[in-house]
């Protein structure tokens, strides 16, 4: 099968399939831009099949779906922060080995990103800037006998933002971290949660800013959980009943928390 370039600009909606077989050179690659700055703006893209790549480019008030069933996939999404508000997407990814990346500018933005794979490897790398955003991301691995299975690493600058990970991992390798979750929060009224279970987990969430909240459930053995605020007003609303940071296994916590006069060398990122 002759390898597939598309390059699609959307003004409304579109959809687009593409099915590659197991033979050489028979990676896809889908480029969807949509330049729609009013409401509505739809891409999907499908994939079906090895080594393929989806690009989603939006500067509108649009949603993005990308749904790749395969190894060896990936996923990019990449919005500029015009379209505050509506802006929002979904990326689906079924098989081993896939990778999710992306950077959103802007307010009121929400994804989801879902990984399953029966052996390893499930990684995302999202940044959003902005407030009043929200990622939730999701990463299931079975079967791994050997290397990492699930890794996630989350950046969010603004007021308001949530983050929130959940990562399995039925087995993990002797000497690796079955899953490995990091959250990066810089500004005020922030949530992060990290719930984690497997064999070998590490969980780091680190906020600079006043009236954060930190969340972190490991279950598995070896476990690693560092929790780091920088700012004033640190303490957990009554609703969460406190600090919030439970492991069941073998258990490594460090917490650490800094007032705006007590910041050693200065606040990261600042």
């Amino acid at each position: 099968m002759a390898r597939k370039n598309l390059r699609i600009t959307a003004f409304k909606a579109l959809k687009f399939i593409l099915c590659g077989g197991v033979m050489a050179g028979s990676a896809q690659i889908a480029s969807a831009q949509n330049n729609t700055l009013d409401n509505g703006g739809t891409v999907n893209i499908e994939q079906v099949g090895p080594e393929n790549l989806a690009i989603v480019s939006s500067n509108g008030r649009n949603t993005a779906s990308i749904t790749q069933t395969g190894s060896g996939n990936t996923a990019t999404i990449i919005s500029d922060g015009r379209g505050n508000g509506e802006l929002s997407g979904e990326i689906d990814q079924d098989g081993d080995n896939n990778t999710t990346m992306g950077t959103i500018e802007g307010d009121d933005n929400q994804y989801i990103v879902e990984q399953r794979s029966s052996g390893a490897s499930n990684k995302t790398n999202f940044s959003q800037l902005g407030s009043q955003n929200e990622i939730d991301i999701i990463q299931n691995a079975a079967g791994l006998t050997d290397g990492l299975a699930n890794s996630a690493e989350v950046l969010q600058t603004g007021i308001g933002n949530y983050a929130a990970l959940n990562q399995t991992a039925l087995i993990g390798g002797v000497g690796f971290y079955s899953n490995i979750a990091t959250v990066t929060q810089d500004g005020d009224d922030n949530l992060a949660t990290s719930t984690q279970s497997g064999d070998n987990n590490r969980s780091e969430q680190v906020q600079v800013g006043d009236k954060n909240v930190s969340n972190i459930l490991q279950t598995g053995d070896d476990n690693t959980a560092i929790h780091r605020q920088f700012g004033d007003s640190l303490t957990l609303p009554d609703y969460l009943e406190g600090t919030q940071i439970e492991q069941n296994g073998g258990a490594t916590i460090t917490v650490e928390q800094y007032d705006a006069y007590n910041m050693p060398f200065g606040p990261p990122g600042r």
